[in-house]
């Protein structure tokens, strides 16, 4: 038999020995027994190579070729026997695995579990502001000097930019020297009016002069108060030519320089408070009825290094949006970190109790085998006489929780013990062992 003569079992079919029916792939073992006629053919061509050396190391002795029978004319002859023993060798492994396969597969199980939850309705939103601000100037003018620059954080009352202001000035201090006038006049024509009334008690004046100084009280009066409020509108306008920061936040935008132009439909910055920070949702409308403002929100973000945050729902806008069958749900997250930013996108999980109260049969998501027809089964462990067989079941899946989801099916229980490993490569009444599996409170142990 030549050696290229022992690839040919490769494209042969055999049949399992003993008259046993297959229920394995019997193309396993015939591989594994070429590869091993492989390995024999490359040993020959190697022992073929090392005689033309005139010896053989066998075992880290040197022998010479006269003591070896690694000759051409015996080769073949002498290495027919690991051939049967490889033949041999399969039909032993063939019988093993086929008594395995009559013991069973062992499997890894858990058991269904009955419970009351809280569904978790995953919705994603986007972080906005909880506030912003597109910033401009009260009055007209040029920028004299920028006092911030973008992503500067600013507090209440802080000066952002001041206009070009010696006009604002020069009119306070013309309106100030206008008071001083006034006031002046004022003390005059109050002492007038003092010494009118003594003269008047003396007869030493008339009445109408005396109601002359009156009046010219009363009018010095009036002059110095409009006075005053002119000097009032000009420092107001004077203090308008410096922007400030009419909330905390950060300078999220800077639209001007100095020298520019500016006026009050002109916007100069933009300023955002990160803290709080709003999440708004376009929640289905199918959930308006079980949402109000008691209803518990798990958010998160795709971000791993933030931590999920739970919240309650602030705002819940009564009107659908008709494209989107939805309706707006604004959250309220603390921000104090700054973790979260505007523009982010999260997701939130609305807690509600959709089972009032009922209790729902739960197993882990690992359970679930889903088939091409669309059909999802699970596979419940039930006694076969002296051993155990895997029995197929299918279910109607419900809301995750973790790592578990609920399910509904007339045939499973509360207790029972469903594979959660090893359930991919089997059918229904295929023998198995199962193991349970192991929980957290023994593994501790």
């Amino acid at each position: 038999m030549a050696r290229h003569d022992v690839f040919e079992m490769q494209n042969q079919n055999y049949k399992a020995p003993c008259g046993l029916e297959s229920r394995f792939s019997f193309e396993l073992v015939v591989n594994f027994s070429c590869a091993i006629l492989k390995l024999y053919h490359h040993l020959m061509e190697f022992f073929d190579f090392i005689k033309s050396f005139g010896f053989v190391r066998i075992f880290g002795l040197s022998l010479p070729i006269g003591l070896t029978k690694f000759n051409k004319t015996n080769s073949m002859l002498t290495f027919k026997a690991p051939k049967t023993l490889i033949i041999l060798t399969s039909l032993i492994l063939t019988c093993t695995y086929i008594q395995a396969e009559e013991q069973g597969k062992k499997v890894l199980v858990a058991e269904v579990e009955e419970k009351s939850f809280q569904a978790q309705v995953p919705i994603f939103g986007n972080l906005v502001p909880f506030k912003e601000s597109r910033l401009s100037v009260k009055v007209s003018g040029y920028v004299e000097k920028m006092h911030v620059d973008i992503g500067d954080q600013v507090k209440k009352g802080q000066p952002l930019l001041t206009l070009d202001s010696i006009v604002a000035q020069t009119n306070v201090r013309q309106i100030k020297a206008l008071q001083n006038e006034a006031n002046v006049r004022l003390n005059e024509a109050n002492r007038l009016a003092t010494e009118g009334e003594q003269l008047r008690k003396d007869h030493n004046i008339s009445n109408s002069e005396y109601l002359t100084r009156i009046a010219e009280q009363q009018a010095s009066g009036s002059q110095l108060k409009q006075i005053e409020a002119q000097l009032n509108l000009a420092e107001e306008t004077l203090s308008r030519h410096t922007l400030k920061a009419p909330f905390n936040g950060i300078i999220t935008a800077k639209l001007t320089e100095v020298g520019e132009a500016v006026g009050s439909d002109t916007q100069v910055f933009t300023l955002t408070q990160l803290d709080p920070i709003y999440v708004q949702i376009q929640v289905p409308s199918r959930y308006y009825a079980t949402i109000n403002k008691q209803t518990q929100v798990l958010v998160d973000s795709n971000n791993h290094s933030l931590a999920p945050m739970t919240t309650g729902i602030d705002r819940i806008v009564p009107q659908a949006d008709q494209a989107l069958r939805s309706f707006l749900v604004r959250l309220r997250l603390e921000n104090a970190s700054g973790q979260w930013l505007p523009g982010m996108n999260v997701r939130s999980r609305f807690l509600i109790d959709s089972n009032q109260g009922e209790h729902t049969l739960f197993l882990p998501k690992d359970a679930l085998v889903r088939k091409p027809d669309g059909r999802i089964l699970v596979y419940k462990i039930v006694k076969n006489g002296q051993s155990h067989a895997a029995q197929s079941v299918a279910v109607v899946t419900g809301v995750q929780q973790g790592q578990g989801i609920s399910v509904n099916s007339p045939q499973l229980k509360a207790g029972d013990q469903i594979v959660i490993y090893g359930n991919e490569s089997l059918r229904d009444g295929d023998t198995v062992i199962p193991q349970v599996r192991q929980s957290s409170k023994d593994q501790d142990q």
